[in-house]
C-alpha cells in the first residue's frame, strides 16, 4: 500500500523564501531584457487617413448594366494598384531605395460600403493605414498617396460621370428622334390610307354590294320563272295548229241582191249550195307566239340584268375585299406604330427625367472622392509598447524564476538526501569489518590443525 504525503502551502514558501534570489535574478534579468529589446526595436508609428467614395452618377440612372458600379474589392485593387504606389514612389520625399512591394507592405486598405443593401447608389469608406518606422515620412506618403489617389482615380470616376449624362442625352435625343419619326410615319399612313374614309367606303359598298346581290337573285328567279313559262307554252304551241280552215256559204246581202237582179230560183239553190274554204290565222297560236316572242324577249333582258349585275357583285367583291384587306394592313400597320409611339413616349418620359436628374446630380456632386480624414503627423509610437512588454516579461520572469526556484531546491534535496544515503552507509560498513574479524580468531584453531 503507498503511503499518502501531505504537503502544506508552508512548505512551498519556504522552498521560495530559500531560492528568493533565483526568482529575484530571473525577474530582475526578464525585465531587464524586456527594457533592453523594447529599447533597441525601432518604434512603429501609424497614420491614418478615409476617403469617402461617391457612386458614380451612372449607377444614380440605373445603368448598373453597363458597368458603372464597382465592388468594394475592386476600390481596394485600385487604391493598392500599381499606378498609384508608382506616383506616390515618384515623389521627391519618399526614398529612393524603397520599391512598389515595399510600400504595400505599409499600406493596408479597407473598404466599406453603406446604404441600402439592394442599391446600386451604395457609398464607399476607404479606410487607409500608413505605418513605418519613420515618423516624419508617414504624414507626408499618406498625404501624397491621397493625392495621387484621388488625381488617378477622382477623374476615371468624373469622366464616367460625364459620360453617363452624354449618353442619357444621346438617348434621350435618340429616342426623340424615333418618337418624331414615329408620328411622322403614323401621319403619312393616315393620308395615304385614311381609315375613316375607307370604312366609309366599305359600308356604302357593303349596302350597294347587298342591293346588287338581291337585284341579282330576283333576277335569277325571274329568269329561272320565264324560261319555265316559255317551255310551257311552247308545249302548248306545238299543240295548236298554225291555220283554221273556215267553210262558208255566200254573203246573204250578195244573195240577196243577185235575187233582185233576177237570177232564177234553181241557181239561187245553187248558190246557196256554194260554200267557200278559208284559211285563218288561228288566234291562239298567235297568242301563244306572241306570248313566247314577249317572254323570251323579256329572258333576254333579264339575262343581260344577271350579267351586269354579277359583274358588278363581282366588282363589288373584289373591291370590298381590298378595302377590308387595306383597312386590315392599316389598323395592324396603326395599332404596331401607336403601341411604338406608346414606348417612345413613356421611355422619352422616364428619360427626361434622368436627364434632369442628372443635371442636378452632375451640380451637385462634381468631386467624387472626398476626404475625410486628413493624415496627420503621429505623436507616439504603436510598437513597441515598453510597458506592456516589460510587464509581460516580469509575469514571465517571475514564472520562470518559481519554476527554477522549484527545480534547483529539488535538485539541492537530492543531493543532501544522496550525501546522507553515502554516510549511513560508510557508518555501517565499519561495524561488519569487526565482526569479520572476530569470526576469523575464533575460527584459527580449527584451521591451523587442519593445516
Amino acid at each position: 500500500m503507498e503511503e499518502e504525503y501531505e504537503v502544506n502551502l508552508i512548505d512551498y514558501l519556504h522552498v521560495l523564501w530559500r531560492q528568493k534570489w533565483i526568482i529575484i535574478v530571473t525577474f530582475v534579468a526578464a525585465i531587464v531584457s524586456a527594457y533592453l529589446a523594447s529599447t533597441t526595436i525601432k518604434p512603429t508609428y501609424q497614420v491614418k487617413t478615409s476617403l469617402l467614395l461617391l457612386p458614380p452618377l451612372a449607377s444614380e440612372l440605373g445603368a448598373m448594366a453597363a458597368g458603372s458600379t464597382l465592388s468594394p474589392e475592386a476600390y481596394k485593387e485600385l487604391a493598392l494598384s500599381t499606378t498609384v504606389l508608382d506616383s506616390v514612389l515618384s515623389s521627391t520625399k519618399i526614398p529612393s531605395k524603397m520599391d512598389v512591394w515595399d510600400l504595400r507592405k505599409h499600406i493596408s486598405v479597407t473598404a466599406t460600403q453603406f446604404g441600402n443593401s439592394d442599391s446600386t447608389s451604395s457609398q464607399i469608406l476607404l479606410k487607409v493605414t500608413v505605418s513605418g518606422s519613420d515618423r516624419e515620412l508617414l504624414a507626408p506618403l499618406a498625404k501624397e498617396w491621397t493625392t495621387v489617389f484621388s488625381a488617378t482615380f477622382g477623374e476615371l470616376f468624373q469622366d464616367r460621370t460625364t459620360r453617363s449624362y452624354e449618353y442619357v442625352s444621346k438617348n434621350a435625343d435618340s429616342t426623340q428622334k424615333e418618337l418624331d419619326a414615329a408620328m411622322a410615319a403614323r401621319k403619312e399612313l393616315l393620308l395615304q390610307h385614311p381609315l375613316d374614309r375607307l370604312k366609309a367606303d366599305l359600308a356604302s359598298l357593303q349596302t350597294q354590294y347587298q342591293k346588287d346581290t338581291s337585284n341579282l337573285n330576283g333576277s335569277q328567279i325571274s329568269l329561272a320563272a320565264d324560261q319555265s313559262y316559255v317551255k310551257e307554252m311552247k308545249s302548248e304551241l306545238a299543240a295548236q295548229d298554225k291555220v283554221t280552215v273556215l267553210k262558208r256559204s255566200l254573203d246573204p246581202d250578195t244573195l240577196a241582191v243577185l235575187l233582185h237582179s233576177g237570177i232564177s230560183s234553181g241557181e239561187y239553190k245553187n248558190l246557196l249550195s256554194i260554200h267557200v274554204e278559208e284559211e285563218v290565222l288561228n288566234s291562239t297560236y298567235s297568242s301563244l307566239a306572241s306570248r313566247i316572242a314577249y317572254t323570251n324577249a323579256n329572258i333576254a333582258k333579264t339575262q343581260q340584268q344577271i350579267h351586269g349585275l354579277a359583274d358588278a357583285v363581282k366588282k363589288e367583291s373584289d373591291k370590298m375585299t381590298a378595302l377590308q384587306a387595306e383597312i386590315t394592313e392599316t389598323e395592324a400597320a396603326l395599332q404596331g406604330l401607336d403601341n411604338k409611339v406608346q414606348l417612345l413616349t413613356d421611355a422619352n418620359a422616364r428619360l427626361a427625367a434622368q436627364l434632369q436628374d442628372a443635371k442636378i446630380a452632375l451640380a451637385e456632386t462634381p468631386e467624387p472622392i472626398r476626404v475625410i480624414d486628413e493624415p496627420i503627423a503621429p505623436r507616439a509610437p504603436i510598437a513597441p509598447n515598453k510597458k506592456m512588454n516589460i510587464a509581460v516579461a516580469g509575469v514571465l520572469g517571475l514564472m520562470v524564476g518559481v519554476l527554477l526556484a522549484f527545480f534547483v531546491d529539488y535538485l539541492a534535496r537530492a543531493k543532501q538526501e544522496s550525501q546522507q544515503l553515502a554516510i549511513s552507509e560508510d557508518s555501517v560498513k565499519p561495524n561488519s569489518r569487526l565482526r569479520g574479524e572476530t569470526d576469523n580468531s575464533q575460527s584459527s584453531p580449527g584451521n591451523e590443525g587442519e593445516l
